[in-house]
């Protein structure tokens, strides 16, 4: 699924909960916000990687980076280092993800999930030699 990338923007709140993990697990990259959703990551197939996008660069939980390192999943973060493009009201929080950053992570994630499905294919991923 990766070669070309094929990328779909959803928002769980708008669907059911049987279809978010249909979803899931047809999923080769979890790229999302930090929050809630992204506790999906235990349900991807074991070749995925997580890219976590973190609003705020304090007073942020490592939870997702912890879950995805016990399930074995890659992970990547992206931090938003200019505070002037994060903004939060009463209906929620807003953030301005700089493309080109998140394309520097993207690059090296997508190589290491093709990489780790090799292994899967391989009967390696996960084993030590």
């Amino acid at each position: 699924a990766l070669p070309n990338g094929d990328a779909k923007l959803v928002d769980f709140a708008l669907i059911s909960f049987e279809e978010q993990i249909r979803l899931i697990v047809a999923t080769d990259i979890l790229v999302g916000m930090h929050g809630a959703a992204l506790t999906h990551l235990a349900q991807l197939p074991p070749w995925a990687g997580v890219v976590e996008l973190w609003p705020k660069t304090r007073d942020m939980w490592r939870c997702f980076e912890h879950l995805a390192e016990m399930t074995g999943h890659a992970y990547a973060r992206w931090e938003l280092r200019d505070q002037r493009k994060f903004r939060a009201d009463k209906q929620g929080d807003y953030t301005e993800v700089a493309v080109g950053e998140l394309r520097d992570i993207m690059a090296p994630m997508v190589a290491g999930v093709h990489e780790r499905i090799a292994q899967f294919e391989a009967g390696t991923l996960g084993h030590v030699e």
